[in-house]
């Protein structure tokens, strides 16, 4: 195995570790720094049954492992990573715009890692478009 072959798995298996793309529960800061023009971006994928479901996919192959199968930061490797995983349920999730979620998701923070060379643009977008159909937390 070569040494860009290795640095591809190490990759995959840190990307496993993590979807850390709340507000408030992150060691590293409670704010992160958001370009504007991010900030702005309109999910261009409509947030139908379909999308939702190839999100429910992508999230539970990719993300439950940290935050749960139902989105609390619960999932089954949440103890070791230092910080909990953000509740993705909670109301500082849902009150973010799309553009928000989505460069949180593609550049990753802390034990979160950074999806865009995993996912591809439109699976983020349905892994947002399931995120707002989780029931929210009080």
């Amino acid at each position: 195995m070569g040494k860009s072959s290795g640095s591809v798995i190490v990759g995959v298996v840190f990307s496993c570790l993590a979807l850390s793309i709340g507000e408030s529960v992150s060691a590293v800061s409670a704010e992160w720094a958001i370009p504007q023009e991010a900030e702005a971006l309109a999910n261009p994928i409509a947030p139908s049954q379909e999308s939702r479901g190839r999100g429910a996919m992508i999230f539970s192959r990719r993300c439950a492992v940290c935050h749960g199968e139902n989105g609390r930061g619960d999932g089954p490797s949440s103890l070791s990573l230092g910080v909990r995983p953000t509740d993705l349920t909670g109301q500082a999730v849902f009150a973010q715009s799309n553009g928000r979620l989505f460069w949180k998701i593609s550049i990753g923070r802390g034990p979160m890692p950074s999806w865009d060379v995993v996912l591809s643009e439109e699976d983020r977008w349905h892994v947002i478009n399931y995120l707002r159909a989780l029931p929210t937390a009080p």
